[in-house]
């Protein structure tokens, strides 16, 4: 199975090669405007910590002619849900790694 990554993991991989760990705003663009596919918002868990309701995810939907027609925010914590798996469950703190 070969996957590409997607914009969400690139952004988030620069970020942690810049040094930083902590995020507050993701917004994703497409042409329906929802939420990040599955394993974005995996990889996002992972990078959040626990304070999932701080983090906002904006779904932006935009035609041809890059004219928005849809947008809609989230919370991280809506998307995953409380029983997601992240970082404590192993123990470690995103801001460490």
């Amino acid at each position: 199975h070969y996957k590409v990554p997607h914009a969400e993991e690139n952004a988030l991989s620069e970020m942690a090669k810049a040094g930083k760990r902590r995020f507050q705003f993701v917004v994703c663009v497409s042409s329906d405007g929802g939420p990040p596919c599955l394993s974005c918002l995996q990889f996002l868990r992972e990078f959040s910590g626990e304070e999932l309701e701080k983090v906002t995810v904006v779904g932006v939907g935009v035609d041809a002619e890059d004219r928005i027609q849809a947008l809609c925010r989230y919370s991280l914590a809506d998307l995953v849900g409380p029983d997601s798996f992240g970082p404590n469950n192993l123990g470690v703190d995103p801001e460490e790694f």
